[in-house]
């Protein structure tokens, strides 16, 4: 598994964390894909381009939230150049107070040390495994 692909998963996660978007979007390339399922999470499906494209993404995913924490529970690196991870998504309602908890799997495409490609959510490590190996 190369640690340089699995240290800038975890590092983009980590900023989830800790809502830092800046250092969120200094992991992926500039000319990045972030290609979300729209029948997974209504509202936020599609795919977002480059730098701001992620930057949107994010501000838009943690705006409903009081809070958002990712455990990372699995990394599998199928090829040299995808990574594969599975999450526990834990958020706390910004109105409601109620607390969710979703499992996601996720898939990065890297290259020089920066994501150029993320898709996802997919519901099991399996759809998960199969995208990435179909991904260009």
């Amino acid at each position: 598994m190369s640690q340089e692909n699995v240290d800038m998963v975890v590092t983009a996660v980590d900023a989830v964390n800790r809502a830092d978007v800046e250092a969120f979007v200094a992991c992926f390339h500039p000319d990045v894909e972030w290609v979300v399922s729209g029948e997974r999470f209504p509202g936020f499906g599609g795919t977002y381009r480059g730098h701001e494209g992620v930057r949107r993404w994010l501000e838009q995913a943690l705006e409903p939230w009081e809070s958002l924490h990712l455990d990372i529970e699995e990394i599998t690196e199928p090829s040299q150049d995808r990574v594969v991870v599975g999450v526990l998504m834990t958020t706390r309602g910004g109105g409601s107070g109620v607390e969710t908890r979703l499992r996601v799997w996720q898939v990065f495409l890297l290259a020089d040390g920066q994501v150029t490609k993320r898709t996802g959510p997919y519901w099991t490590r399996d759809a998960a495994l199969e995208a990435a190996s179909q991904q260009e």
